[in-house]
């Protein structure tokens, strides 16, 4: 077993660079007048940052989220016009959500394009030698009734090849005997 000397100097990771900030100058920043409002400076921290929220737009709801805040009942109508318009808002909601369906399926086909493996056959046996056997050259049965012939071979259901090999394998063993 090899040892190899721990060297306790050496740093782990390279030493970080430390520099001095650069000044401002010398970056050629320029910074303009300052442009905060007489109302700005007199307001308090809370107020100021419930302004600048709000301005944002963080805590509005988003479209979706207003799309999603409707009732899920439609109300009866009375009149026709009434019943039409909610008709094709109806219709127009099940058409984007058929759309957005489809983008799904669309994207969903592209990321398992190149991908069989969601597709694969599962093993249905825990016995290794069963997964290998099905994994080579899956067949019914081997035809020759040989009980320790290999599952396995060229293709032909006769076994041939499987025990012409067997059998140049005894002679070799013979030979060696």
């Amino acid at each position: 077993m090899a040892t190899h000397p721990i060297h306790t100097t050496d740093p782990a990771y390279a030493a970080p660079v430390l520099r001095l900030p650069s000044p401002a100058n010398s970056l050629s920043t320029e910074y303009g007048q300052d442009e905060t409002t007489a109302d700005e400076n007199q307001m308090t921290e809370e107020q100021f940052a419930r302004m600048c929220e709000e301005q944002i737009g963080l805590n509005r709801m988003r479209a979706d989220e207003i799309k999603a805040n409707k009732r899920v009942l439609l109300p009866r109508t009375t009149n026709t016009t009434e019943e039409r318009m909610l008709h094709e808002e109806v219709m127009r909601s099940l058409r984007d959500q058929v759309a957005a369906l489809e983008q799904e399926e669309l994207f969903e086909a592209a990321m398992l394009r190149n991908s069989q493996a969601a597709l694969a056959v599962q093993p249905s046996s825990r016995d290794i030698d069963v997964i290998m056997r099905s994994m080579l050259y899956p067949r019914s049965k081997p035809s020759h009734g040989t009980e320790n012939a290999a599952f396995f071979g060229n293709g032909d259901d006769s076994g041939r090849t499987v025990e012409m090999f067997r059998h140049k394998v005894k002679g070799k063993e013979r030979c060696r005997n």
